[in-house]
């Protein structure tokens, strides 16, 4: 009867993301993070007008030819507005870091980004009941929804526009 209970709570969350990436246009802009056998996986979108810095020709529009020809510098600032840290301040490096454009018109080099998909993969290894902390500088204009998956189950918190300082305590894999 649990797994079932357990199933069932896990197709309602999929069909809720699912309306929810439906009604905004493909992107989805809660921060999701999921935590299993040692590794943390962060995701989320934001908004291209964060990037201003990278729009070369000062226009007000991030394109695709601008975001590929910035696309190191782009992940280098994304990464600096993302930490990831163990109890004592350690900070954790993502072992795999990626940031597709996920809506937008990418068919010339001077089509309109609208959004930039970020996932970013940690490997932990903590003793005991030890915590993780998350700073997330990317959403200073706007508030986010969090939602934690982990040990089977869901949690979900909203955050204020701002940075999100999000401590996840008992991170331990049993």
């Amino acid at each position: 009867m649990k797994q079932l209970l357990s199933l069932l709570v896990t197709c309602v969350a999929a069909a809720a993301t699912a309306h929810a990436v439906m009604a905004h246009g493909g992107h989805d802009e809660r921060i999701k993070i999921r935590m299993a056998d040692g590794r943390l996986v962060f995701e989320t979108y934001i908004s291209a007008k964060i990037l201003k810095p990278f729009d070369r020709d000062g226009d007000g529009i991030l394109t695709a030819g601008e975001f590929q020809d910035n696309a190191s510098e782009i992940r280098s600032w994304i990464g600096s507005h993302i930490i990831v840290q163990a109890e004592g301040g350690t900070r954790l490096d993502p072992v795999f870091f990626d940031t597709p454009i996920s809506e937008g018109n990418m068919k010339t080099r001077y089509g309109e980004i609208k959004f930039v998909r970020v996932r970013q993969h940690y490997d932990y290894d903590l003793e005991g009941n030890a915590a993780l902390n998350l700073t997330i500088s990317l959403f200073e204009e706007e508030g986010r929804s969090v939602i934690l998956f982990k040990d089977g189950n869901i949690y979900r918190k909203n955050f204020p526009a701002g940075t999100l300082k999000i401590t996840l305590d008992g991170v331990h894999d049993p």
